[in-house]
């Protein structure tokens, strides 16, 4: 519904503690009354570990799209870039992607939006001369580092095996890694130790 109004969009997750702030922040600024004026929606949309069915539909549906551009990739394009990119934040402590409708305008490690939002007062008047969204891209570009590393959990149980993979970020060959992992779940293979 939202993407067909094409209204701005907050989708966010990680850590329960971040989300909240986040929520709190981004809340503050969906009320703006310069905002509301303007008649600029924003509507926000927390990926929550709590609401597991919705946590869990989120992410393998991400993991879905990943997976199909994996195996018929040939060359790099933006929609894959993008949803490389948002698979690989599935294990940080904060993320978040904007949108404008369908249109991806931010994709990042939600601090630095968290930053943006939290400075809101002092991009605010640029509201006047450019739209929200220029005015927000402006202000989180200017907060952005440099992301360090960007890491991508592909589970073995998909059937694919992925030689190599280009970074979404600084367009690098990304290093291979093989990890383990136990959830410790009831019913998991067992060996004892004596």
């Amino acid at each position: 519904m939202y993407i067909k109004e094409k209204k701005y969009i907050f989708f966010y997750g990680g850590k329960e503690k971040w989300i909240q702030k986040f929520t709190e922040k981004a809340t503050l600024v969906q009320n703006d009354i310069l905002l509301k004026e303007k008649g600029i929606s924003i509507e926000l949309v927390a990926v929550e570990k709590e609401k597991l069915n919705v946590f869990e539909s989120f992410w393998t549906s991400i993991e879905s799209m990943f997976i199909s551009k994996a195996q018929w990739k040939t060359e790099t394009d933006d929609v894959g870039q993008e949803i490389q990119k948002l698979f690989s934040y599935k294990n940080e402590s904060a993320w978040t992607v904007f949108t404008n409708g369908s249109s991806v305008l931010v994709s990042v490690s939600g601090k630095t939006v968290l930053k943006a939002l939290e400075d809101f007062d002092t991009w605010r008047e640029n509201l006047h001369e450019n739209d929200f969204e220029t005015a927000f891209k402006e202000c989180h570009d200017r907060l952005e580092g440099f992301h360090i590393c960007s890491r991508i959990d592909i589970p073995l149980t998909i059937g694919i095996t992925i030689e190599t993979m280009i970074c979404s970020r600084c367009q690098a060959i990304m290093e291979t890694y093989i990890s383990f992992k136990c959830c410790h779940k009831n019913g998991a293979a067992r060996i004892s130790i004596a």
